[in-house]
């Protein structure tokens, strides 16, 4: 975060360096930046450019803060090369920098509704909400159909219930309760969203699919790699790094057919850390045995 000094004005600014130092107006609107951006509708200079206006809150045709025009415009320049901070450059590519799973949009007023997203770090959410957003969020790669997005940001947001959440939430009140029937028609009302909203609930997503699959989570007071769950299946790049699935679908109806957490409904509906935590301890005993049968067969 970058401290920028007005002595005209007596003012100081605080302007980003990167998606997590945003706040949420400015994390919608450097969203759907980084969207025309990607998309090639606007150069990496123009995005720059506007990405200054954009943190600082202001009009391309004002002269902030009373400052005259040969002032601003060489200010705008100056600031436009911290822009670069977003970025990492990765094989000669300029990628999003995505190092947060604090959610920086946790609310939205949509029309007369107020939608909620997931606590941080995603502790409220359901293993059903986390295949199915997976699944949607690799179908966008693919395809690039802009509904995808709707669909992905009416599983992560919805209005609030009265239910007291006693688990992940310490007392706070939840979402309502994820049902992938409705879907479909929770997802139209973000279509009247602003479009840095539901592209910036994807880039929140892919930040948090990234953290799970390059990181140690702290778990019971234990460091878990859960990088061991993807190993298997790093094939899928999608355009903001790699994230590759691991068949969760799959993984739900094995759960199911364990009966490790009941029904299918029942898998679909536990909390997602309490049921990735499991997989990640089937999967470290499934390779400490192949470890031991190797050094016998030696």
């Amino acid at each position: 975060m970058k401290t920028i000094s007005i002595p005209e004005k007596s003012l100081k600014l605080h302007f980003p360096e990167k998606l997590s130092e945003c706040d949420s107006r400015q994390y919608i609107e450097m969203s759907e930046l980084i969207f025309r951006y990607q998309s090639n509708e606007i150069g990496f200079d123009e995005f720059c450019v506007h990405s200054v206006y954009k943190l600082l809150k202001m009009k391309p045709k004002s002269s902030p803060f009373g400052i005259d025009d040969d002032l601003k415009f060489s200010n705008i320049a100056f600031l436009s090369e911290y822009i670069n901070n977003f970025f990492d450059v990765t094989d000669g590519q300029q990628v999003i920098k995505q190092d947060y799973i604090n959610n920086p949009v946790p609310e939205i007023k949509i029309l007369t509704k107020k939608y909620f997203g997931p606590e941080d770090g995603f502790r409220d959410l359901t293993f059903g909400e986390y295949i199915d957003a997976l699944r949607i969020f690799h179908d966008f790669h693919a395809t690039g159909d802009i509904f995808l997005l709707y669909l992905l940001s009416g599983i992560l947001y919805r209005e609030k219930t009265n239910i007291i959440c006693k688990i992940f939430s310490s007392g706070a009140k939840r979402r309502k309760p994820y049902l992938s029937e409705n879907l479909e028609r929770r997802a139209e009302a973000f279509k009247y969203a602003p479009f840095g909203f539901v592209y910036g609930a994807f880039l929140y997503f892919a930040s948090f699919q990234k953290y799970l699959i390059g990181s140690s989570v702290l778990w019971s007071g234990q460091e878990l790699d859960l990088s061991i769950l993807f190993e298997a299946e790093k094939k899928d790049d999608i355009g903001t790094g790699n994230f590759p699935g691991i068949g969760m679908d799959s993984v739900a109806f094995t759960l199911a057919e364990s009966g490790t957490f009941g029904t299918l409904d029942q898998v679909r509906s536990s909390n997602f850390w309490v049921v990735i935590v499991r997989m990640y301890e089937l999967r470290k005993n499934d390779i400490e045995r192949k470890q031991k049968e190797n050094a016998r067969n030696k």
